[in-house]
């Protein structure tokens, strides 16, 4: 029983470090990808011009990495099957933040482009 309980920790700490990897990896191609139907946080309101796409993909990019960082040092402190809870919490809230962003950036982009509405 101690050895399958020893191995929380350490598969916490994987997976704690595939998340970063993986968002850090986000962060570097999410700000450059062109809209598209596959890739990147695709909004129905993040699909309706360039401009909203651009600084949507960059500001979850940054959230991604963010949330990575945050997951690392939650990581310290958190041991056993606490950690995937946390990094489930984590995650949920990045991609939360995402989407709020998405929709300030296209309410702002309408404020600022009335005229460019499809």
């Amino acid at each position: 029983m101690l050895t399958g309980r020893a191995k929380y920790p350490e598969r916490a700490a994987r997976l704690s470090n595939a998340f970063r990897a993986f968002s850090d990896y986000l962060d570097n191609v999410m700000p450059k990808a062109r809209m598209n139907s596959t890739f990147g946080l695709r909004t129905t309101w993040s699909m309706k011009n360039e401009r909203v796409w651009q600084k949507s993909q960059r500001f979850g990019g940054i959230a991604l990495v963010i949330g990575g960082i945050v997951t690392i040092i939650l990581m310290i402190f958190v041991r056993g099957p606490w950690c995937m809870l946390v990094l489930s919490i984590v995650i949920a809230a990045v991609l939360a933040v995402s989407i709020i962003g998405s929709r300030r950036y296209y309410k702002q982009d309408l404020l600022e482009h009335p005229n460019d509405r499809e």
